[in-house]
């Protein structure tokens, strides 16, 4: 393929009058390899990190301000690629062995290395109390059951601070009583009983999710379309055996997909109303060292959603994946949304949709870099024990930041984007920190279209 030429990113074209001419004489010597001379990336069979680590050195002085110039002046064409309506070409779903019969209303979660799926259908045992199944070297298997619980289903947890998996929540069928709280150990069982939340935590329907100090968290919930919905939160202290109140979202709602985002911040994903009417647009974000909720009204869902799960990637994006979709009904989605929790400004993009749409499944991150989806109900209402997993693994090609197999323009778009002191962000390709001259340097110098 031609490279591109000194005054077009990819199709899009510069202005030469919005450039003076250092400016456009460096990006003409970047696009067509010829970086200053310790900004050239090191030979053949050097590490990729000494590649990075020279660009970054090179890019200093004229060179590095002019760049900067140049392509922010251009930004207001490029960004518009990494802009919310934007589609991520990345990995496609792949079905993955299905479980060994249909399961929903769990919760899963990645224990030392292998993924669980807990709770609900079916039963096992005279006393049906709950199953747990376990995916590990490519298969799954039946573990230790949830003894003495019974017929559990909507129950939540996660793995504390002391390495223990916490099981609690949710309701005894047909009974509807609160089920207790547990650690679970897959070779014994439950092992010992988790203290209650504080008075008024709904037992079903609420997000969870685990922060950065192995704090277990649950928010929300209640009986969910059918209304009465609550906003209190609480989190789960391993070394005490104790809950402890934290901030109310927002607005009361229910059914929410949550997450952690590995910089502080545990997010919450529209949800139904306090009534149960209504499904909710919103995105909020919750600020662990602040206690603080804040709505992130910038990245509202273009359609109201429920029922569905929210992952951290090995990427460090979170991803949004499936459940109900639209403001009331039953429609099923399979669509995938992704945030970049790292930037400053995030935006919210479209991912690689589901083979098959479902809502009240399970989904959790495996140590192989795949987010799996398990079970749920199908569009058809009906229980699948089908599963689904997506790469979200580093890619392997510098600079491929929307990870589609080559550098280019929409790759430029994002690291764009993301100028600025950005920790821990994928534009940022040197790892100090910043997006900055260094970084466009590192994507010129790999580009491939």
């Amino acid at each position: 393929m031609e490279r591109t030429s000194a005054t077009a990113v990819g199709d899009l074209p510069l202005r030469r009058d919005l450039l003076d001419r250092a400016d456009e004489a460096a990006i003409s010597s970047a696009l067509s390899g010829n970086f200053p001379r310790s900004a050239r990336p090191a030979a053949r069979g050097s590490s990729w990190l000494a590649n990075r680590q020279q660009l970054a050195r090179g890019l200093t002085g004229r060179d590095s301000a002019a760049m900067r110039n140049a392509f922010i002046t251009a930004s207001t064409v490029c960004c518009a690629i990494a802009a919310p309506s934007s589609v991520v070409a990345a990995q496609s779903w792949e079905f993955g062995p299905p479980m060994p019969a249909p399961k929903t209303d769990t919760f899963a979660v990645n224990y030392n290395g292998a993924i669980y799926v807990v709770g609900g259908s079916p039963w096992s045992g005279v006393d049906e109390d709950g199953t747990v199944y376990q995916l590990a070297n490519g298969g799954w298997s039946e573990v230790a059951i949830l003894t003495g619980m019974g017929p559990v289903v909507g129950q939540g947890g996660g793995v504390d601070a002391l390495n223990h998996m916490i099981v609690f929540g949710g309701l005894t069928t047909p009974s509807g009583d609160i089920a207790e709280s547990r650690a679970y150990d897959p070779t014994k069982g439950p092992i010992f009983t988790v203290t209650d939340p504080p008075s008024g935590n709904p037992p079903i329907n609420f997000g969870a999710a685990v922060d950065g100090e192995g704090r277990v968290y649950r928010m929300g919930g209640g009986p969910g379309a059918v209304g009465f919905n609550n906003g209190i939160c609480a989190r789960y202290i391993a070394a005490t055996n104790s809950w402890e109140d934290v901030a109310s979202l927002p607005f009361t709602r229910a059914s929410i997909a949550s997450a952690y985002d590995g910089v502080g911040h545990i997010w919450g994903f529209g949800g139904y109303t306090s009534f149960g009417t209504f499904r909710l647009l919103d995105t909020i974000r919750y600020t662990v060292a602040t206690d603080t909720w804040e709505n992130m009204g910038s990245l509202f869902f273009p359609i109201a959603t429920s029922n569905g799960e929210a992952v951290l990637g090995a990427d460090g994006r979170l991803y949004i994946i499936g459940g109900f979709e639209g403001t009331t009904g039953t429609t099923t989605s399979a669509t995938v949304r992704i945030i970049d929790p790292t930037v400053i400004e995030p935006v919210l993009l479209t991912g690689p949709s589901l083979n098959v749409a479902r809502h009240d499944f399970s989904a959790a991150l495996g140590d192989d870099g795949y987010i799996y989806v398990m079970g749920g109900y199908s569009s058809a209402g009906v229980p699948i024990a089908s599963v689904e997993r997506l790469y979200t693994g580093v890619t392997q090609i510098t600079g491929d930041l929307d990870q589609d197999g080559d550098v280019d323009a929409a790759d430029l778009g994002v690291l764009l984007g993301s100028w600025g002191r950005c920790s821990g962000c994928a534009a940022d390709l040197n790892g100090d920190n910043a997006v900055d001259a260094a970084d466009l340097g590192i994507l010129l110098g790999a580009w491939t279209s």
